[in-house]
């Protein structure tokens, strides 16, 4: 069996959560995604800065109220690996730390529980953040179809 993903058409992800359950439903949700591929898995900011580094991952989803987490997870990954955009999932999404965090740098907040669809979502932001990165254009188009992963291969 082939893998469906490869440098051209899915975003690697490097996943990161001390709550193993939120972290495995995470990888599950994410890892069906046809735009995506979970490359690592963490319980805290450290180690995901480490799989980013060493896997390249364009995206990292971390949770804000883990070891390591919140702006010292988002620093510790950008500065291990700075071509890794930092977005959260995390239960502490009120207004101000959203601001908090996307003033730091990171590229989206998403609320735990929320009623989106983090798929969805999480690849929009991809394809906004990380779209250069993954086609190797300078500039990408976030149209209407920017929700919609590639297409899965024959």
């Amino acid at each position: 069996m082939t893998d469906r993903c490869d440098a051209t058409n899915c975003f690697d992800l490097v996943l990161a959560d001390d709550d193993e359950r939120v972290v495995d439903a995470l990888a599950d949700l994410l890892g069906d995604h046809p735009g995506f591929r979970v490359v690592g898995i963490a319980a805290d900011g450290d180690v995901a800065a480490t799989l980013c580094a060493q896997t390249h991952a364009q995206l990292a989803v971390l949770d804000v109220m883990m070891p390591c987490g919140g702006i010292d997870g988002l620093v510790a990954v950008t500065t291990a690996s700075p071509e890794t955009a930092v977005a959260f999932y995390t239960a502490k999404s009120d207004r101000r730390t959203r601001e908090r965090l996307l003033g730091a740098g990171a590229v989206a907040v998403f609320a735990k529980g929320g009623s989106i669809d983090l798929a969805t979502e999480l690849y929009a932001t991809a394809v906004e953040f990380c779209g250069s990165k993954l086609t190797g254009e300078a500039s990408i188009d976030v149209g209407a179809d920017a929700t919609q992963p590639p297409a899965e291969p024959n």
